[in-house]
């Protein structure tokens, strides 16, 4: 049965995996299982690699929000399934990344900008790793930045409103005005061709028959990120201007773009510096740590570890 899974590391390699020890029934079909994670290139696997494990070298893993995928050190620390799991591209780049060192915002920057290697313009990105308790509603994080020179991203806005207020989101500039009607038909059809919605209080209520088509992909409008409220021209102006919302997931972290590859440095740090302070402003009452670790990458690119006194 082991000789199923042929590259599989042994029980001296890796002495905390138990189910590696020597005449284990399972032993065959996990190595093959690896095999098969390692020729589609699934990051994915390591949550289910991490789960035979009790402590990392980055740390003891003991609940399901110590999960990280915001660096290579937290998401590889086996050495032996490391190589299985990164492309010889990114490995290459990550040598570029000290990982035992944590940077400025300046001195990352430079870093991403240096290891995007690939032919688009990738998008630079933050991820903040919280010491919170997802499952706690009074501990979730939910809250909107303006990020002072946008993301470099030009979504398509839908504005739900009345009769009354339909040529002032045409005015402001809104892809798409949606009344009664257009909201049947979004219900009948599941279609969806926006990126982000407003709406006026008093279309809520109708709004509520496509909640549950909304609601999964994070487009229903809500009123603690500024997308229903009266003045149709102030929230799309601002969404326009670079107005982007932020929540937690299911392991405690916080993502969000702040710009692209072409942007000027400074114009980086300064989207950074703006998502920093929404991110202490939103901080729950709860006790601990708040923020545990900061990350900045690029699209396809190795991470870099900042320095969270900055």
């Amino acid at each position: 049965m082991a000789s199923l899974g042929r590259s599989c590391p042994t029980q001296d390699q890796s002495p905390t995996l138990p189910i590696l020890k020597e005449g284990n029934e399972y032993q065959g079909i996990f190595c093959l299982t690896l095999d098969i994670f390692r020729l589609f290139g699934y990051y994915s696997a390591i949550h289910t690699e991490r789960s035979f494990f009790k402590e990392s070298p980055v740390g003891p893993l003991t609940t399901q929000r110590d999960i990280t995928t915001t660096t290579e050190e937290q998401i590889f620390y086996l050495s032996p399934y490391y190589p299985f799991f990164m492309s010889k591209r990114m490995n290459e780049l990550s040598a570029q990344v000290d990982k035992t060192k944590v940077y400025s915002i300046a001195e990352a920057i430079e870093l991403v900008k240096k290891t995007s290697t690939v032919k688009f313009d990738a998008s630079v990105e933050v991820h903040a790793r919280l010491g919170i308790d997802p499952k706690q509603s009074d501990q979730q994080i939910r809250s909107t930045v303006v990020l002072p020179h946008g993301t470099g991203k030009t979504k398509k806005i839908a504005a739900f409103v009345g009769p009354n207020d339909e040529q002032a989101a045409k005015d402001a500039g809104a892809d798409f005005v949606y009344g009664e009607q257009e909201i049947k038909t979004i219900k009948d059809t599941s279609k969806v061709d926006f990126e982000v919605a407003i709406a006026t209080p008093e279309m809520m209520p109708k709004i509520a028959v496509i909640a549950r088509l909304l609601g999964p992909r994070g487009l229903m409008p809500n009123p603690k990120t500024g997308t229903v409220g009266p003045d149709v021209k102030k929230m799309i102006t601002e969404l326009k201007g670079g107005k982007i919302a932020f929540k937690n997931d299911a392991t405690s972290n916080v993502h969000l773009i702040i710009g692209k590859v072409s942007f000027e440095n400074g114009k980086l740090e300064e989207n950074f510096a703006a998502f920093l302070d929404a991110l202490k402003k939103a901080k729950p009452t709860s006790k601990g740590t708040y923020i545990k670790s900061l990350f900045l990458t690029s699209s396809m690119g190795p991470s870099v570890k900042l320095d969270i006194n900055q």
